[in-house]
């Protein structure tokens, strides 16, 4: 050191052989120097190559490093014996691996032994199959020698990671019958060693079955799929790629099958059986066998297009009914239950009725509409072969019969041969029944039992229609005065006649039309309006009353509402053994008063002609108790005995009271001798929902010399009606408080007066009748007849060259026409005129005439008074006149023209024979447009009906609201309204 102290040691030099070294080196089994991915691939590296599966790409070039060390210099360096360092001298470098990669040796540092490399993964390798993203090392051999030849190696070990495919989930759809096509592999990734295969499960061959259709599959993922026609769901087909080394994935391909069948739209149509005929015209397919009510129609024939509900070119197929058909080109026919069809592919079709729908059981169900009778299934296929069903569905309306115009029935009253008429003025009712076929033509059994509203001799006539409804009788006292029997084989009907029908005039005396003369006097009458006082008869063969006292009654008390005697125990009414002797006389005259009543006799000096025959007459009775009795005789006036030319009273001969008929409250009590005899019988009469029920008691008594009066019991309230009746008429009737006289309180007053007086005016009536056809349904109709007096000229035989002028004559006052054009007239009596076949000119002038057309354009004039005007078959125009004119229109298909209908006269229009309705539906079945001049009449009385047609044009325009019509309910009874 400095200051000279030492110290000693050894420096030893060895001189010896030192080993190189290689560090830095990753074995295998710890990953490796390097790793490179194959995911990381370009589709780009060569032809038919796959990308790597990586989206985000990084290097396929990897780089290391290693180091060396070689105390005794640096012979050689090698990497898989290629040198990179030879004496110590670096030459950078690259190779091709084994596997086709490249290892590139980059540089080194002497100073520190590192030396730096790259590994570019130039391709997919094959790595172990089915492993998924396993390794797959490339191993390189370094080297390195030193200069006295010693030597290091060490394993350089590249890492390669592989690459797998990913299959994604597909999905399709298709209509049913279609077929689609694509490619699974579309959107999979086949990652860098492509896809090398494809399998499916279930596949045979290059198909898989499914559910719903049939998969068709090739090697490259294309497929093709054919939906079923008519098939709807979903389908899933699992399938698997495999790429280049082995490696796989599952995916699906989904397909949803959606049902594309047709969707055809049910087609009704809607035929008429009245239209049906036997010939084929226009648009019909057939003809039918029989002929319908309305021939001349086209609804037995329909047409339409079908709505075939599908976009695919769709077409019928196939059509089913009775038969059935395949569809092709052309149209097809086909039979159904009732008509035939035809059809084209392109739904086009043609129906036409060829025979009725038969109603079971039958009924009156009028036109009906019977639905879907004939229904035919049609197939509708697609371009698909997707097919679907649907039906033409046909609603047949039943026909019903056409009510058929009976001949109007004119012949004598009185006993004489049958007389035979149509039915129908074609003569025949094969057009009346229609579609359905014939049934018949009867009496509406309703009608059995009725009271006809005639008389025959004051009897009631009662309608008696036999079981099978062909056959009325008239019966009055259990005698056929009438009989009328239908032949609808033959489409006639007959009328015989075996007794007489009672002609008769109601006369009202309270109604203003008579005066009242008398009151408070020896007697009382009612004479015409003008004549009271006159002194003399006036010679006007007028009908009128007398009112005489007798019994205690010594006066008549009363005026023109109320009338009762004076001089007994009822005061001012008829008290208990007073009575009013009625006398029905022509031309009464005379003085009324008189001290001391009618007992004085020269007071009795009422003077007339002579009495007249009335039967029916009404009395009117108020005031009287629960115990008032009422005894009614009738009298004969005495002509065959007597001496006074019938011009006194109270010397008639007893006729016997047959029948009496008690009105109250709207209800009337026919009591007849022949159904009691003298056994007192009790009637309660009265309507539900009115006043208070009565009870009368009623014992027809015997005279002492084989004839009968009337007794009722329990005469009281005011507005009680009472009618006697006999076999014949009388002519004056006794009305006789019978109480008991010590029995007060039992008077009662008569407060209204009518007479039913017999004529020889004509007496007309009608007949309701209906038509039924096959299935039941029904048309109703009338018949009518008049029934005239003595006297007629009948010329229904007479030739063509005859003068066809007929006019009446006092002894001839009726006359029946040819079967030419005539010219009738009429006189100022009440003349039947029935023009028959031709175009008829018929004047009634005055009286109140029947004026019936028959045949042909008819001209009518009923003239004065109150007509009753046919127009029967053809256009005929109807002129009423003065008076209460009645216009009977009987054909729908005819429009008549009414000229002068005066409601203020008291015309009426009689629609019977047209329809039947209750009535409150009135305005569905009759309509006046004022406007058009025009009634219509819709005779099923629809509402809001489109069928109205009209029967008549009234040429002088009358108001709406002022127009009286006369119709028929359905249990034949006849009612009036205003329209």
């Amino acid at each position: 050191d400095g200051d000279g102290d030492l110290s000693h040691t050894t420096l030893t030099i060895s001189i010896g052989d030192s080993t190189p070294t290689i560090g830095g080196l990753t074995p295998q089994a710890q990953g490796g120097d390097v790793t490179v991915n194959e995911d990381d691939l370009l589709a780009g590296r060569g032809a038919g190559e796959s990308a790597g599966s990586d989206t985000s790409k990084e290097s396929t070039t990897q780089g290391g490093t290693f180091n060396i060390s070689s105390p005794d210099g640096i012979a050689t360096l090698s990497i898989d014996g290629h040198a990179f360092i030879t004496n110590g001298v670096f030459t950078a470098g690259s190779f091709t691996t084994a596997l086709g990669n490249t290892l590139n040796v980059t540089g080194y540092n002497p100073a520190t032994g590192v030396v730096t490399y790259t590994y570019t993964l130039n391709d997919n390798e094959a790595h172990a199959a089915g492993q998924g993203t396993n390794s797959l090392f490339e191993n390189f051999t370094v080297s390195l020698t030193d200069q006295d030849g010693q030597n290091a190696t060490g394993t350089l070990s590249a890492n390669i990671v592989d690459d797998v495919p990913t299959a994604h989930n597909d999905t399709n759809s298709a209509q049913s019958g279609q077929t689609v096509t694509g490619n699974v592999e579309t959107n999979d990734t086949a990652g860098a060693d492509g896809i090398a295969s494809i399998a499916w499960t279930g596949a045979s061959g290059n198909t898989v079955t499914g559910s719903y259709g049939t998969l068709t599959i090739a090697a490259d993922g294309s497929y093709s799929y054919h939906a079923n026609p008519n098939a709807s769901g979903t389908e899933v087909f699992t399938y698997t790629i495999t790429d280049g080394d082995g490696d796989t994935s599952p995916a699906t391909l989904t397909i949803t099958v959606a049902n594309g069948q047709p969707q055809p739209v049910a087609a009704t149509q809607t035929v008429n059986e009245a239209a049906l005929d036997t010939t084929t015209t226009g648009s019909d397919i057939a003809h039918g066998t029989v002929t319908g009510s309305n021939p001349s129609s086209t609804t037995e024939t329909v047409s339409g297009t079908l709505s075939l509900g599908d976009p695919d070119s769709p077409h019928v197929t196939n059509i089913q009914g009775a038969t059935s058909s395949v569809v092709g080109g052309s149209a097809v026919t086909v039979q159904g239950t009732y008509g035939v069809l035809q059809i084209d592919q392109n739904g086009n079709y043609t129906y036409t009725l060829t025979k009725p729908f038969d109603t079971s059981p039958d009924a009156n169900n009028g036109t009906n509409t019977e639905t879907g009778k004939d229904v035919f299934t049609y197939t509708v296929t697609d371009a698909y072969g997707n097919t679907s069903t649907s039906t033409i569905s046909i609603n047949i309306i039943d026909d019903v019969p056409t009510a058929p115009v009976p001949d109007y029935a004119v012949l004598s009253n009185g006993a004489g041969n049958p007389v035979t008429f149509a039915l129908d003025e074609d003569h025949t009712l094969t057009g009346n029944y229609g579609a359905d076929g014939p049934g018949t033509v009867q009496f509406a059994t309703s009608l059995d039992g009725v009271d006809s509203g005639l008389t025959s001799g004051g009897t009631h006539i009662i309608y008696d229609v036999s079981a099978d409804g062909h056959t009325l009788y008239g019966m009055a006292n259990n005698v056929a005065v009438f009989t009328v029997t239908l032949d609808p084989t033959n489409a006639t009907y007959s009328v015989d006649m075996n007794g007489t029908v009672d002609s008769v005039s109601q006369v009202t005396f309270s109604n203003g039309s008579y005066d009242f003369d008398g009151g408070n006097g020896a007697w009382a009458g009612f004479v015409p309006t003008g004549q009271k006082n006159s002194g003399t008869p006036v010679n006007d063969d007028s009908r009128d009353v007398l009112f005489t006292p007798f019994g205690t009654g010594t006066t008549i008390n009363g005026n023109a509402n109320s009338f009762g005697v004076g001089g007994g125990s009822g005061g001012q009414n008829i008290g208990a053994g007073e009575g009013i002797r009625v006398d029905f006389v022509q031309d009464l005259t005379g003085n009324t008063m008189g001290a001391g009543g009618y007992g004085v006799p020269a007071n009795r000096d009422h003077v007339f002609d002579s009495h007249y025959v009335a039967n029916g007459a009404t009395f009117t009775f108020g005031d009287g108790t629960s115990n008032t009795l009422l005894k009614i005789t009738a009298f004969d006036d005495n002509a065959t005995t007597g001496t006074d030319g019938n011009k006194t009273v109270g010397d008639g001969v007893h006729d016997s009271v047959t029948s009496v008929a008690i009105t109250y409250d709207g209800e009337t009590q026919m009591v007849s001798f022949a159904d009691i005899g003298t056994t007192a019988t009790s009637y309660t009469v009265g309507n539900a929902g009115g006043l208070t029920d009565r009870t009368y008691t009623v014992h027809f008594v015997d005279l002492g010399d084989g004839k009968y009066a009337a007794e009722i019991t329990g005469v009281l309230d005011t507005h009680v009606s009472v009618s006697t009746f006999t076999a014949d008429g009388y002519s004056s009737l006794e009305l006789l408080n019978a109480s008991p006289t010590d029995d007060s309180g039992n008077d009662f007053a008569i407060t209204g007066f009518g007479a039913a007086v017999q004529t020889t005016d004509p007496v007309n009536f009608n007949l309701p009748i209906e038509i039924v056809d096959g299935d039941g349904d029904k048309a109703t109709s009338e018949i009518g007849v008049t029934l005239y007096g003595t006297g007629v000229q009948d010329h229904s035989a007479d030739a063509a060259g005859a003068s066809h002028l007929y006019t009446s004559t006092v002894a001839l006052p009726n006359i029946i026409g040819s079967a030419f054009n005539d010219t009738i007239t009429g006189d100022v009596s009440a003349n039947v005129l029935y023009g028959g076949a031709g175009a008829d000119t018929i004047n009634g002038n005055g009286g109140n005439d029947t004026l019936v057309g028959g045949a042909g354009n008819d001209i009518m004039n009923g003239g004065a008074g109150n007509d009753l005007l046919v127009g029967g078959a053809g256009q005929d125009t109807l002129t009423g006149g003065t008076g209460g004119d009645t216009f009977k229109l009987d054909h729908l298909d005819i429009k008549d023209l009414i000229s002068d209908y005066n409601g203020a006269e008291g015309d009426k229009i009689d629609l019977s024979s047209l329809f039947e309705t209750s009535g409150g539906n009135i305005a569905d079945y009759v309509h006046y447009d004022a406007g058009t001049k025009t009634l219509s009449v819709d005779v099923n009385g629809t509402t809001g009906g489109a069928n109205f047609v009209d029967v008549a044009v009234l040429q002088n325009a009358p108001a709406a609201g002022t127009i009286t019509i006369l119709y028929d309910d359905n249990n034949h009874t006849q009612h009036s309204t205003t329209i």
